[in-house]
């Protein structure tokens, strides 16, 4: 299909065009349909990985042209490791593994601030006040994946896990406090 109208390439096509009969006009209209239908759905099947649709869809930001930039990023005890620290401005797919022994998240907030020192109350980071809350991929368990695309601008980031648990002796683990954030930068 081209601008809106179909190009009958095949000669079983440009026979069909040809033909006269309401049945056979039908009959090419349903094949265009189910090729256009077709089509549709493995662009859907190629553009939305089942790990996005699983996220929280309304934070993810879809690919807006043909380049993404995909980051590697493991979420452990107590640390938060990237294949890179720095890309360009795009969209930017972050492909997360939860190499640890608890369950953790990846939050992603844009900021001037150092990823050390971002407002935390009662061990969570306080993130409308952080900065610009960009998205974040929610708790998922031990062992799993997840991934999803954001449009990030220039700037700096802090990514971070904000999960804060009850301890036993009544203390709070939060993820953050035990180290769980890293910088990361988007270039012009």
């Amino acid at each position: 299909m081209t601008d809106g109208v179909f190009v009958l390439n095949s000669p079983a096509e440009r026979e069909l065009a040809g033909m006269k009969s309401e049945d056979q006009q039908t009959m090419k209209l349903q094949s265009q349909l189910r090729t256009l239908v077709g089509f549709t759905t493995i662009v859907l099947a190629v553009a939305i990985p089942p790990s996005v649709a699983e996220d929280s869809l309304s934070r993810v930001t879809a690919p807006r042209s043909s380049q993404v930039e995909a980051v590697g990023v493991v979420l452990k005890e107590w640390r938060i490791d990237l294949d890179k620290q720095a890309v360009k401005t795009c969209p930017v797919t972050f492909r997360v593994n939860n190499f640890g022994d608890e369950d953790h998240e990846l939050v992603i907030v844009k900021t001037d601030r150092h990823h050390k020192a971002l407002p935390v109350s009662h061990g969570k980071v306080i993130e409308t006040e952080a900065g610009e809350l960009i998205g974040e991929i929610e708790e998922f368990p031990m062992g799993e994946a997840r991934e999803a695309t954001f449009m990030l601008s220039p700037g700096n980031y802090a990514l971070f896990c904000n999960l804060v648990e009850q301890e036993e002796d009544g203390g709070l683990e939060s993820h953050y406090q035990e180290g769980m954030h890293v910088p990361f930068t988007v270039l012009r």
